[in-house]
C-alpha cells in the first residue's frame, strides 16, 4: 500500500500462469442427407487440464477466414448462434437429424466458473446432400387408378453416407401424404419395378429418399405420376352362328385413346355368377373373398376385385359333407304325352344340355306330373360339392334363357313318341333351384325369374374391375421376377352391373388375341357358348395384361325357324314331294337364306342331303320335288344360314310318307265283241285320300320284263318280240292329264309301252265308265294312278284287261214262206261257249254280215231260248243275211 509520500518500492510478487483450456480435434460427419439440415455426432478431444473447465458451449457461426492471421479468430466470427451447452466429462454430442444448419461452422468453447473463452475450437460443417436425380417412369399397367412399370434414376453424386434408397408413392412432391409401404434397395441400384395393379389411390407422385445410418431424407426427389389408361371401347360382337348355345362372327372394338404402351389385345369369355340364396357365387369357397386377395389353394387363381376400394363378399358354402342334393323344377304346356314319355324326354334333354355335368346318370332322378295341359318336371341329383357351383349356375341360367333346353326337350319328346312335340314352341316357366345337404336340410334356395339374370352395361364396364397375373402387394426391385403376359385363366372377376353394383363373373377362358393395330377378332363358328355370357377384352403391355377389361354381354343369335309343316303330296310309297312351310325366326336380321335337307335326325352332325338351293330370307316355303326318294332319311330339316355359315342344329320334323294307291280294280267287259270293250272300271279308293284329287286311267301294252333300260332292249323270255324304238318324252317319269301317245312307262318289273290316256275320275268317285265298243287295239292293261294337287303317282295299280267274247254260233233259218221276196219260218242257233254275261239275243235281217240296214225281228230273246220265229210274208227287201247278236 502506498503512503501519502510514496509507493513501496519492494512489493509482494506472484508469478502469473496463463491457463489455456481449449478443446481440439473437433469433428462432425453429417448423416442428414437433406440440404440445409444436419444430423450426426459432434465430437472433440477435451483440454489436457480440465480443472478450471466447467462446461463446453457450442455455437453455429459463420467465420470469415479471408484475413485470418492465426490469432485474430474472434474478430472473424460473425452471426454466431447458440446451439447447446455440454458438461465436462462428455466429448460427444448427438445432433438430431433435420437440425437446421443456418451457418457453416461449429464453434466449441470451454467455460470456467468465471467466463467463456473468446477463442474457440472451430470445425467447418460439410452439409452432406445426397439425392438421386433423373427419375423416369412409364406406366405399363393399363388400368385406370393403377400403375405398374419400371422406375429408373441416376444415383447420388456423393453417396459415401448413403446406405439405401427408399421408394414411395405420395400425394405431394415433398413426400407428404406418402403411402404406408415402401421398398428399400441398395444404394447402387438404379431401377426397380412397380408391381402391376398398384393402386394410385390419391397418390400423384413417385418419390425416392436416400437413407443414411442416421435417418432417411425428409426432402425426397419426386416425379409426377402419370397413370396410363388404355381400355378399349365400343366393343361389338355380331353372332352369325344361328344356333342356340353356339356363336361365331366378327368381334370389333375401338382402340384406346392412348395405346402407346399397348402391345396386344386379349379376348376372354366368361360367365356371370348365378344368384343362390340372394347372393352370387362362382365356386364353393370356404372363406369370404376380399379385394385382390387370392384364396384357397384350390382356387389360387380366383379373385374378387372390388371397385372403389370396396370389398366384395362371396357367399360361403362350407365343405361339410362331400355332396349336396341339387333339385330343380320347371313347367311347360303340351297337350299330349304320358308321364313316362315326358320323364324320358326331360332326362335326355337335361343330360344333353349339360345341366348336370359330372353327375352320373344313375344319380339323376326325374319325375313328371300333369296338371291339365301343363307338365311339371322335377329333377334332383346328388352332386359333389366341388360341382355344386357349376350345376346351380347352369340351372339358374334357365330362368334367363330356357330356349336351348326347350328345343332339346321338343326333340326328345318327339323321339319318345310324342307326335305333337313340335306343334307349338315349348316355353319353360317357373324355374326353381334348391341346394340341400344329403340329409335334406336346405342350405340355399332360390326361385329365379328372368329378372334375376345378370345384365352388364358395356359402356359403364371398362373402368371398375380388376384381373391380374401378379398378386404381389409390395414393390419388386429390378432383380425380382415379375409376372409376364402369359395366359392365366381366372375363376372369378367382379364387374359392375347395370345398377352399379358389383357383379362377379367366373371361369375366364381365353378366346384369342391380336396385336396392337388390329381391332377385330373372328370368333369361329360353332364356338360352344356353354354357360358363358360375356366377352372381356383386355389390353396388354410389354409388362402385363390389363386387369380391368371392357365387357360385352353376348347376344346369342338363335335364328332357327319354327313350326315346320310338310304334307307329302307324292302318293307313291317311299317317295316324297310337296311344299315345306315354316315360320321365320323371331329375329331374322342375320339370316340370309334357308336350306332344306333330308336328314337322319335333327341333331347337329346327323347325316343329311341337300334338297334344292338357297331359299332367300323373306320366303318361308320351298318345294321338295316330287319323286324324291325317301331312302334312309327320317326327317326334313330347315337350316338357317347367315353370310358367315350355316347353322349346325336345325329345326325339323319327322317324315310321314303318304301312300295313296287304289286297290281291288275290277273291269267286267260287257261289250261281248272281240277287241271291243265296254263296262264299268271300278276300284277301291285308298285308305288315305286326304291328298288325292283325281284318279287317272291309262291303257297300255305290256312289253315284257323291265331291267332298267328303256326301248330297244329285248323283252322277257316268254316273248320273241322286240320293243320297237319309240319317241320317248324328255322326262319319261313326267305325268300329265292329257294323252301321251306312245309313252313308255316302267312299272315295277314290267315295261308298258304305247301308254295312252283314257280318262279320269274325281276323288269322290270309284268308278269310270268304259263306253261300249271301246277298241282294245293292242292294249293289255289298265293303269290307274292317283294324283294330288302336286303330281301324279309314278307307280300305278295295274289291271289286266279281259276282253269278253260271247257270240252265238251255228245259226240256221229255213224259209217256209213260198212267195217270192217274202220270208217266214224259225231261226235257230247255238249258245256261246262263255255265257256268264249273256242276258239275251237280238235277231236282225241285214244287208251284209256287218249289220248294214238291219231290221230287228221281233223282241229280244232271253238267253236259253236259242230260236226266233220269223212271221210269214216278212218282206225280204234288200236284206241278205240273218244276224244273231248276244246281249
Amino acid at each position: 500500500r502506498s503512503s501519502q509520500l510514496a509507493e513501496q518500492s519492494t512489493p509482494v510478487n506472484f508469478t502469473l500462469e496463463d491457463n489455456s483450456a481449449s478443446v481440439s480435434g473437433v469433428d462432425f460427419p453429417d448423416y442428414d442427407l437433406d440440404q440445409g439440415e444436419v444430423g450426426g455426432t459432434l465430437s472433440w478431444s477435451p483440454p489436457l487440464d480440465t480443472d478450471l473447465v466447467t462446461a463446453y458451449i457450442v455455437y453455429f457461426a459463420e467465420v470469415d477466414f479471408t484475413n485470418y492471421t492465426g490469432d485474430n479468430l474472434p474478430d472473424l466470427i460473425v452471426q454466431r448462434s447458440y446451439a447447446f451447452t455440454y458438461p465436462v466429462g462428455m466429448s460427444t454430442f448427438d445432433v438430431p437429424a433435420d437440425t437446421p444448419s443456418p451457418s457453416y461452422n461449429y464453434l466449441v468453447y470451454t467455460r470456467s466458473s468465471l467466463v467463456e473463452q473468446t477463442t474457440p475450437a472451430v470445425h467447418s460443417i460439410h452439409d452432406e446432400y445426397a439425392s438421386v436425380s433423373g427419375i423416369t417412369f412409364i406406366d405399363r399397367d393399363l388400368d385406370t387408378g393403377e400403375v405398374g412399370g419400371f422406375v429408373s434414376w441416376t444415383p447420388p453424386a456423393e453417396d459415401r453416407r448413403v446406405v439405401s434408397l427408399h421408394f414411395y408413392l405420395a400425394e405431394f412432391a415433398d413426400g407428404q401424404g406418402r403411402g404406408p409401404r415402401s421398398i428399400s434397395v441398395p444404394v447402387d441400384t438404379t431401377n426397380l419395378t412397380v408391381p402391376v395393379d398398384t393402386p394410385t389411390v390419391n397418390f400423384s407422385h413417385l418419390v425416392i429418399c436416400t437413407r443414411s445410418s442416421l435417418a432417411e431424407q425428409t426432402t425426397p426427389v419426386a416425379l409426377n405420376l402419370s397413370d396410363t389408361v388404355s381400355t378399349v371401347s365400343n366393343l361389338s360382337f355380331l353372332d352369325y352362328d344361328l344356333d342356340v348355345t353356339d356363336i361365331g362372327g366378327p368381334m370389333t372394338w375401338a382402340a384406346p385413346e392412348d395405346d402407346t404402351e399397348v402391345t396386344h389385345y386379349v379376348v376372354y369369355i366368361a360367365r356371370a355368377a348365378p344368384y343362390v340364396g340372394g347372393q352370387r357365387f362362382c365356386a364353393s369357397y370356404s372363406e369370404t373373398l376380399q379385394a385382390k386377395t387370392a384364396v384357397t389353394d384350390d382356387d389360387a387363381n380366383a379373385y374378387v376385385l372390388a371397385g372403389s376400394g370396396a370389398a366384395a363378399a362371396n357367399p360361403v358354402i362350407t365343405e361339410g359333407n362331400a355332396t349336396r342334393l341339387v333339385a330343380s323344377s320347371f313347367t311347360f304346356v303340351l297337350d299330349d304325352g304320358s308321364a313316362a314319355q315326358v320323364e324320358m324326354a326331360a332326362r335326355g334333354a337335361l343330360l344333353q344340355a349339360g345341366l348336370f355335368t359330372g353327375v352320373d346318370e344313375e344319380d339323376l332322378s326325374v319325375s313328371a306330373e300333369q296338371n291339365d295341359t301343363a307338365w311339371i318336371v322335377h329333377c334332383q341329383a346328388t352332386v359333389a360339392v366341388s360341382r355344386v357351383t357349376e350345376v346351380v349356375s347352369s340351372l339358374n341360367a334357365l330362368a334367363a334363357d330356357s330356349s336351348s333346353l326347350a328345343s332339346r326337350l321338343s326333340h326328345q319328346l318327339y323321339a319318345a313318341g310324342v307326335e305333337n312335340a313340335f306343334s307349338a314352341t315349348l316355353v319353360l316357366t317357373d324355374v326353381t333351384v334348391s341346394v340341400s345337404s344329403a340329409s335334406g336340410t336346405t342350405t340355399t334356395q332360390t326361385t329365379t325369374t328372368a329378372a334375376d339374370a345378370m345384365m352388364m352395361d358395356s359402356d359403364a364396364m371398362g373402368n371398375d374391375s380388376n384381373r391380374s397375373n401378379d398378386t404381389s402387394s409390395s414393390f419388386a426391385p429390378s432383380g425380382a421376377q415379375v409376372a409376364g403376359a402369359g395366359v392365366v385363366n381366372l375363376s372369378a372377376l367382379v364387374l359392375p352391373d347395370i345398377s352399379g353394383d358389383l357383379v362377379m363373373v367366373c371361369d375366364l377362358k381365353q378366346v384369342g388375341q391380336t396385336s396392337v393395330g388390329t381391332h377385330a377378332l373372328d370368333i369361329p363358328v360353332d364356338y360352344d357358348l356353354e354357360a358363358y355370357n360375356h366377352f372381356l377384352v383386355f389390353t396388354r403391355s410389354s409388362l402385363t395384361e390389363q386387369t380391368t377389361p371392357f365387357a360385352h354381354l353376348i347376344f346369342d343369335a338363335d335364328s332357327s325357324i319354327s313350326s315346320p309343316v310338310f304334307v307329302d303330296k307324292d302318293l307313291d310309297e317311299d317317295e316324297l314331294g310337296g311344299h315345306v312351310y315354316w315360320t321365320a325366326p323371331t329375329d331374322a336380321s342375320r339370316v340370309v337364306a334357308y336350306r332344306l335337307y333330308l336328314t337322319t335326325g335333327v341333331a347337329a352332325g346327323d347325316a343329311r342331303t341337300l334338297s334344292g338351293g338357297d331359299v332367300l330370307v323373306g320366303t318361308d316355303q320351298t318345294l321338295l320335288p316330287a319323286e324324291t326318294a325317301i331312302e334312309d332319311w327320317t326327317h326334313l330339316a330347315v337350316f338357317t344360314r347367315s353370310y358367315l355359315t350355316e347353322q349346325t342344329t336345325p329345326v325339323g320334323l319327322r317324315l310321314s310318307d303318304t301312300l295313296s294307291s287304289v286297290s281291288s280294280i275290277a273291269f267286267p267287259d260287257y261289250d261281248l265283241d272281240a277287241t271291243d270293250l265296254g263296262g264299268d272300271l271300278s276300284f277301291q279308293q285308298p285308305g288315305d285320300v286326304g291328298q288325292v284329287t283325281h284318279y287317272i286311267v291309262y291303257m297300255a301294252e305290256d312289253c315284257g320284263f323291265y331291267n332298267g333300260t328303256l326301248p330297244g332292249v329285248d323283252v322277257d323270255s316268254d316273248s320273241n318280240d322286240t320293243v320297237s324304238p319309240l319317241a320317248v318324252p324328255d322326262a319319261v317319269s313326267a305325268r300329265r292329264l292329257s294323252a301321251v301317245v306312245g309313252e313308255v312307262r316302267p312299272v315295277l318289273s314290267r315295261l308298258y309301252c304305247q301308254v295312252e290316256y283314257f280318262g279320269n275320275a274325281s276323288v269322290e268317285n270309284d268308278t269310270l265308265q268304259v263306253p261300249a265298243e271301246t277298241p282294245l287295239r293292242n292294249f293289255t292293261h289298265f293303269l290307274i294312278y292317283t294324283t294330288s294337287s302336286l303330281v301324279e303317282q309314278t307307280t300305278p295299280q295295274v289291271h289286266l284287261i279281259a276282253d269278253e267274247v260271247a257270240s252265238a254260233s251255228g245259226a240256221t233259218f229255213s224259209d217256209r214262206d213260198l212267195d217270192v221276196e217274202e220270208l217266214g219260218g224259225m231261226a235257230t242257233w247255238s249258245p256261246p261257249d262263255t255265257s256268264d254275261r249273256v242276258e239275251s239275243y237280238s235277231v236282225y235281217l241285214a244287208a251284209g254280215t256287218m249289220g248294214a240296214l238291219r231290221s230287228q225281228i221281233g223282241d229280244d230273246v232271253a238267253y236259253g231260248t236259242e230260236e226266233q220265229f220269223l212271221a210269214a210274208e216278212t218282206p225280204l227287201s234288200t236284206h241278205t243275211h240273218l244276224l244273231v247278236y248276244t246281249r
